[in-house]
């Protein structure tokens, strides 16, 4: 066999028998093509190339389609999501009934402050000390309740004058400077706190959406009502700090990458709210909720996180008794 390759005319055979086969699966080939992919006449199962041109057009389409707005498909995810949202109904819930309320933009009166002091008529020889409306000198005599010219003893003279007693009036206990400050402060924190409110309720809004079909019931809650501004402030940071350090403890125990963005995204947003408010009451007076001892973080340079068991030991008392949570049989 060797012998009749190397002898040049069964070399040629060769070569020509190999050619042979070369077009013959071309053709068939070509014809399978022609079939599968050509419009042939007559035949209307065929497909022709916008068919292809059609089904890829659909699989791109259905690349780009965004995720449906469940990703909670890992029932680990879905605990952890519900008490999420609990978290932030409840604080919404508290924003809700608060963001409003006239202690927000109220000047509040600055207690034990100094009198101003209140001119009083001068009755008697030598008792006005020439501070009278007009201009005068110690020892003037008389009495001044009609601005009516004085003399005194030492020759002292008053100027009579038209202007109205500026001292006249009933101290309120509240310094003109004081109360430009306790407005300014209180229009910082009354912003803030309308920014508070709008974040949670999206926070809810989203958590909501990513749960779909997993959504538990809303509980109803009791003793959100805040009575005064230090109040309102005391629960404001607990509840800021309470979201914080459940989304800390939660995070870690997600599966779903898309939740874990979520979850840390919104408990980035409650870590600032934290500062925001702890930073307010550390500057301003204690008549407006301040506190100087405060830090600015709760946990000092490392933040803890709280158990799902502690949150629910605080916000327990202000959740109706009877209402469905997460977790609860």
């Amino acid at each position: 066999m060797l012998q009749v390759l190397r002898h040049p005319a069964g070399r040629k055979a060769d070569r020509s028998l190999r050619a042979l086969s070369g077009t013959f699966t071309g053709a068939c080939c070509a014809a399978i093509f022609s079939l599968l992919v050509l419009a042939t006449p007559g035949w209307s199962q065929s497909w022709g190339p916008f068919e292809y041109i059609r089904l890829a057009d659909q699989v791109r389409a259905a690349q780009q389609v965004q995720p449906t707005a469940e990703p909670a498909t890992i029932s680990g995810d879905i605990g952890q999501l519900q008490d999420a949202l609990l978290i932030h109904r409840f604080a919404a819930a508290f924003y809700n009934l608060n963001a409003d309320a006239g202690f927000l933009t109220a000047v509040p009166t600055v207690p034990n402050s100094p009198p101003l002091p209140v001119e009083t008529p001068a009755t008697g020889i030598g008792s006005s000390s020439g501070a009278t409306n007009g201009s005068g000198t110690n020892g003037s005599t008389g009495t001044n309740p009609s601005q009516t010219p004085a003399t005194g003893t030492t020759g002292g003279a008053t100027t009579p004058s038209s202007e109205p007693n500026p001292g006249a009036g009933t101290n309120t206990g509240t310094i003109p400077g004081s109360a430009a400050s306790a407005t300014s402060n209180l229009a910082a924190l009354n912003s803030m706190v309308q920014e508070f409110r709008a974040q949670h309720n999206s926070h809810v809004a989203v958590i909501e959406q990513a749960l779909g079909g997993n959504i538990t019931p809303a509980p109803s809650f009791q003793n959100l009502t805040a009575n005064s501004l230090q109040q309102f402030l005391e629960m404001t940071q607990m509840i800021e700090e309470v979201g914080a350090s459940a989304h800390q403890e939660m995070i870690p125990m997600l599966q779903d990458g898309g939740n874990v963005v979520l979850l840390t995204g919104i408990g980035l947003v409650e870590g600032r709210h934290v500062g925001a408010i702890r930073a307010y009451r550390k500057m301003v007076s204690s008549a407006e909720g301040g506190d100087p001892n405060l830090t600015i973080s709760e946990g000092g340079a490392f933040g803890q996180p709280r158990t799902r068991e502690q949150v629910m030991t605080l916000i327990q008392s202000f959740i109706v008794p009877g209402a469905t949570t997460p977790g609860s049989p």
